[in-house]
């Protein structure tokens, strides 16, 4: 028996060895050997993603020269963020087991009448070498597909002065300033 390449004919005589188990590794996926992106997949961010978005904030800290120092000496950020993550809103974009950017919210009842649940978006961000890739396109797409699906009636973005692009997408999507 032998193996056959791709798009090989064999004789009507040969038997093809067939292996009995393929599974393919995203770092062994043909589609990244041949130059093309894999999928960009978006998942809830778990405890152990904890360090990375401290970090990620951080450099949304920086990056923005209108925001304080939002982090203090990190105990309450890092208790914060654990919060978020177990009875909240955070979605993680990643690619090929990379993480690219994040988006979290805060999904509460409003406070003037409970039976409206909000969800109140804290952070939109996506690493600044992902930034041309679909990754934040495909957060914002979770976000809104997450809101419908849990009867969100009311939405909330902070626009930062310097984010031009975030403003348009936005009000490309129906949302009103």
């Amino acid at each position: 028996m032998r193996q056959a390449c791709v798009g090989e004919r064999l004789a009507d005589t040969e038997k093809l060895a067939v292996p009995q188990e393929i599974s393919v590794s995203p770092s062994h996926d043909p589609r990244a050997t041949a130059g093309i992106p894999l999928p960009i997949t978006i998942r809830q961010a778990i405890p152990s993603d904890l360090d990375w978005l401290l970090g990620q904030l951080r450099e949304f800290s920086q990056f923005n020269a209108t925001k304080h120092d939002l982090f203090g000496d990190g105990i309450e950020a890092r208790a914060g963020m654990l919060a978020m993550i177990d009875g909240h809103f955070v979605r993680i974009a990643e690619r090929d087991g990379l993480r690219m950017g994040f988006i979290s919210a805060y999904y509460v009842a409003h406070p003037w009448n409970s039976k409206i649940q909000m969800l109140l978006e804290t952070f939109w961000w996506v690493d600044e070498q992902y930034r041309r890739s679909s990754a934040a396109l495909r957060l914002l797409e979770e976000f809104i597909s997450w809101a419908r699906g849990n009867r969100v009636r009311w939405i909330t973005f902070s626009l930062i002065e310097n984010s031009p692009v975030n403003e348009r997408v936005l009000l490309n999507r129906g949302f009103v300033r």
